[in-house]
């Protein structure tokens, strides 16, 4: 209070300017800001804003097939046993997204977009967040995330080409490789 005016603090400013939940902020007091990109996920996968997404059981066996495959490709982090929570559901289909992995049932196409709406708040919340503590393998790690996110990429992803909105990643990917280009 100040002069008889109620002011929020920082992370309450935070929490009100991106609809974050109270259990999700007092999740990111606890991290000991030196997390890395698998961790991050890790735990925004198991967020209060993800709590209504449900795996289902008609879902299990092709998230199992992007977690773990012998036959194409999977998921960057794997993760250890079978997906049997809404949690794990949220991370395979996060790392399946920022893989360019093919995700073709309708139910999980739906299920992806909505997480990363939610998810792009939330790791904006985070970074804002690590900027104000100026803990920089946190801020970076929270900048990377956010880039990850916008772009619905990795990192070092090759399809750097699925950033320009209407053009086909047949011809863009074509075009590039013959002018021996593989990065913006």
């Amino acid at each position: 209070m100040d002069k008889e005016v109620i002011k929020p603090t920082e992370n309450g400013r935070l929490m009100a300017g991106y609809c974050i939940s109270f259990e999700t902020m007092k999740m990111f007091g606890t991290l000991n800001e030196s997390e890395t990109l698998q961790e991050m996920i890790t735990l925004f996968s198991t967020s209060q804003e993800f709590s209504d997404i449900q795996l289902r059981v008609s879902e299990k066996r092709a998230l199992n097939a992007l977690n773990a495959s012998k036959t194409h490709s999977t998921i960057r982090f794997p993760l250890s046993g079978k997906i049997k929570s809404g949690s794990m559901k949220v991370n395979c289909l996060i790392q399946a997204q920022l893989g360019c992995l093919p995700v073709t049932d309708f139910p999980l196409v739906q299920d992806t977009a909505k997480i990363f709406r939610i998810g792009l708040r939330l790791v904006k919340c985070y970074s804002d967040l690590q900027r104000s503590k100026k803990t920089l393998s946190s801020v970076l790690t929270a900048l990377l995330l956010v880039q990850c996110f916008k772009a619905k990429l990795w990192e070092n992803s090759l399809y750097v080409s699925r950033q320009l909105e209407n053009i086909g990643e047949c011809s863009i990917m074509l075009q590039l490789f013959t002018a021996s280009l593989m990065t913006f």
